[in-house]
């Protein structure tokens, strides 16, 4: 498949373009080249695969893994009594500071 692609090339393979134009190809289709499909292939292959298909038209449903801890972007509602302890916690270290600033400069 990558022989026809380079005869496109009006320049050859020694021009620049078509160079990069080369390792774009071979980066899209790595995965058929890995595993020796062709340009003559494909057709068969897709035929075999709807062959397949067609033969089970039942829908098959993968066994996936849940998740283990659900992720979370936004922040849990807290109730107003918590709310309002961690307001009364605050207000402790911030007094707390403050007492301790206030001592040092006496």
């Amino acid at each position: 498949m990558l022989q026809l692609i380079a005869l496109v090339c009006c320049w050859g393979a020694a021009c620049l373009r078509c160079s990069k134009w080369m390792k774009s190809i071979r980066a899209m289709w790595s995965e058929y080249i890995k595993r020796g499909i062709e340009a003559d292939n494909i057709q068969s292959l897709y035929k075999k695969v709807h062959a397949a298909i067609r033969a089970d038209l039942t829908a098959k449903k993968t066994e996936k893994e849940p998740p283990k801890q659900h992720k979370r972007f936004n922040l849990k509602k807290l109730t107003y009594e918590e709310r309002k302890a961690k307001l009364i916690e605050r207000l402790h270290t911030l007094n707390a500071a403050a007492g301790a600033d206030s001592k040092e400069e006496d």
